[in-house]
């Protein structure tokens, strides 16, 4: 992000010791190796393969536009090279045939036209240059390689997961040429305040690639449930969006009868 003025919105040491802290309180969960002295790490993506056929991958969106400093490349591509091969070579795994994709933003939002006029219309929507949806090409080259692996065959079965955005969304984006279709959730936020869902309810990421929203509203907090089910015939991932109401804790009747 950045100040009105173009200069960045955070200090280079602020953004090493978020590094840091990352590191010692997120990272330490998959990787115990791992210290926050480990300035050499940058880039966060991972990836994990659960008895040979379920596999999810966690995208990094921000660690090619950092440097180990604290000094932003917002210029950047969205992902590196490096993990595109890492993303890459995940998906060529033959024994897969669940995937779950995860994102901190979410792959789908508006037409990626829309976000990039808004950008240069308005600066304090400058944000947005960090979503899928403001990368186009970045955004089709990964959902080309996600409908050409679900393609591949019968068996497989594939689901995009993301948050940020504070509220939930379900989606769905369809392949014109193939016919597939691919669910899209956006699952945020657990704690904090929910805000409205803004983009258009329908659009496309080009002629090919149409999609839609469908907002959970903004009276629930939410989580999303996945259940991954295998067997000789067929693969399923049925997720589903689990509501709860921001109003849940002003009811205070219970303590006025205890």
């Amino acid at each position: 992000m950045k100040k009105s003025g173009g200069s960045p919105a955070y200090h280079p040491n602020f953004l090493k010791c978020g590094m840091e802290m990352y590191r010692d309180y997120q990272r330490r969960l998959w990787d115990p190796q791992c210290t926050p002295e480990n300035s050499e790490i940058v880039q966060e993506w991972h990836s994990h393969i659960y008895g040979n056929k379920v596999g999810i991958f966690l995208f990094d969106l921000r660690g090619n536009r950092i440097t180990p400093e604290g000094e932003q490349q917002s210029e950047n591509s969205l992902l590196s090279d490096a993990q595109w091969e890492a993303f890459e070579e995940f998906m060529a795994n033959p024994d897969l045939r669940a995937v779950i994709l995860c994102s901190e933003t979410p792959f789908l939002g508006e037409e990626p036209e829309v976000c990039k006029a808004k950008v240069e219309d308005n600066a304090k929507f400058d944000f947005l240059r960090d979503h899928w949806y403001f990368n186009e090409a970045e955004l089709l080259k990964l959902v080309d390689i996600c409908f050409a692996w679900k393609n591949d065959s019968s068996l497989r079965d594939l689901i995009l997961v993301a948050g940020d955005i504070h509220c939930g969304v379900t989606s769905l984006i369809t392949d014109e040429e193939s016919g597939l279709q691919i669910n899209h959730y956006t699952t945020s936020p657990v704690t904090n305040h929910v805000c409205d869902f803004f983009p258009d309810l329908n659009g496309k990421l080009n002629e090919r690639y149409r999609f839609s929203h469908l907002p959970l509203g903004n009276k629930f907090r939410n989580y999303l449930e996945v259940d991954v089910r295998l067997d000789e015939e067929c693969t399923s991932i049925q997720a589903k969006l689990v509501p709860i109401s921001n109003d849940i804790f002003k009811n205070q009747e219970w303590e006025e009868k205890h």
